[in-house]
């Protein structure tokens, strides 16, 4: 069987944009069977069938610079007509605004709107420059140092325990400061003072008689980040003179008719001074003095509470004078976590979180009353000294143990 000769000769399909279809050669020889001839002249046909289809494609999507019109709505894309282009409506221009002059520049008409920076009234925001930070710090001492010195010329010197540049250094109680004695038994240090004490001494000498005194004492003795204050740093009432202190005497025994150390909520209303006051009012005030919420008000409850009134009264530089090292030193550990710049200065929006963080650290709790905003004032520098002497009253308010009672604070304004 001879076989057949082919030979093929392709040219390049695409040259500049169109197909060019392949010229092909094709001898069958005379003695070929009749299925084989079929077949070959088939295949050949569909091939040029397909090239005949793809050179329609290529004049239907054909589009020239020149004269784009040329192209016919009739021209076939795989047998199918080609729709028409939908016509352009022609609309008729409206007439334009008249052109403003550059004098009357601020009137504009409705499609010339101004850029919204012009409405509102403000100026296009520019890239502030660096400023290095020890520009800033250097800036915010002196500024610093200018209030201190309009402080000093208001309210007088700089008491010697508050200074910010001060560190305190703390002595390691080795000894119950009762039984003098050292033991395998933990010491209680107090918050206020440092003393240390063993709690079963202070059970024998009778300090933990209440339930409040009872629960500061375990707590602390676990080691508890809110303390515990000793006995005589407790008894805000030895910052009285002897008369102030007569005074709180005379009006406990007004109230405690029977002579048992206490008093109920029928005492209270019969002493009252005013007997037009309102129910509600005798027992607010009532309530003010029962911390524990037992109905009955003990001598201590009231003693403390009588103190700090009359306190309230004392001049803010004798109640600085009598703050101890350790309340001056947890408080100031808090004003320098806000003093970014280390010169003894903040904002007033910084000390109230200063304010807010030390209610935190003694277990008051944190109050929403506290953070109050205030745009002119939130930026305004306060400087160490006049924030230690405006909560000089709070910092010996939160003396007394307050873990199972209501603390002293929330009745003298820092709520």
């Amino acid at each position: 069987m001879q076989h057949a000769k082919r030979t093929r000769r392709w040219s390049r399909p695409y040259i500049s944009g169109h197909l060019q279809l392949p010229s092909m050669i094709v001898i069958f020889p005379d003695k070929m069977g009749g299925k084989l001839s079929t077949y070959r002249k088939r295949r050949v046909q569909r091939r040029i069938k397909e090239a005949g289809q793809m050179r329609n494609v290529l004049k239907a999507f054909e589009v020239t610079e020149k004269k784009p019109e040329q192209s016919s709505p009739k021209s076939t894309l795989f047998g199918h007509k080609a729709r028409k282009p939908t016509p352009v409506k022609k609309v008729k221009a409206k007439p334009s605004a008249p052109i403003r002059s550059s004098k009357d520049s601020s009137k504009f008409s409705k499609k010339e709107e101004p850029p919204k920076w012009k409405k509102k009234g403000l100026f296009k925001i520019q890239a502030s420059p660096v400023i290095h930070v020890d520009t800033l710090k250097e800036r915010r001492r002196v500024e610093g140092d200018e209030i201190k010195l309009r402080e000093i010329t208001v309210s007088g010197p700089v008491a010697h325990n508050i200074l910010y540049e001060n560190m305190l250094e703390e002595d390691v109680c080795t000894e119950c400061s009762y039984c003098r004695m050292v033991t395998r038994d933990l010491l209680i240090e107090c918050r206020v003072c440092g003393k240390a004490a063993h709690r079963n001494c202070l059970g024998k000498r009778g300090y933990l008689d209440t339930e409040n005194q009872r629960v500061a004492a375990y707590e602390a003795e676990k080691g508890s980040d809110v303390g515990w204050s000793c006995p005589d740093c407790e008894d805000v009432s030895q910052l009285l003179s002897p008369e102030q202190v007569q005074i709180v005497i005379e009006r406990f025994d007004r109230y405690d008719i029977n002579q048992d150390n206490k008093f109920n909520l029928d005492d209270f209303r019969r002493c009252q001074s005013d007997p037009g006051a309102s129910k509600r009012t005798t027992e607010t005030s009532f309530t003010d003095y029962d911390r524990d919420g037992d109905g009955y008000v003990s001598w201590e409850e009231f003693r403390y509470i009588e103190a700090l009134k009359l306190l309230q009264g004392v001049s803010q530089a004798s109640l600085v004078r009598s703050l101890r090292p350790r309340e001056i030193e947890r408080m100031k550990n808090i004003f320098r976590g806000q003093d970014s710049f280390k010169a003894g200065v903040i904002t007033e929006q910084a000390s109230q979180m200063v304010v807010m963080n030390w209610r935190k650290s003694l277990g008051f709790g944190v109050v929403p009353n506290v953070m109050k905003s205030n745009r002119d004032t939130d930026f305004s520098l306060i400087s160490w000294d006049r924030f230690v002497r405006e909560h000089a009253f709070h910092i010996i308010c939160a003396r007394p143990n307050t873990t199972g009672i209501r603390p002293y604070v929330t009745s003298f304004g820092l709520c």
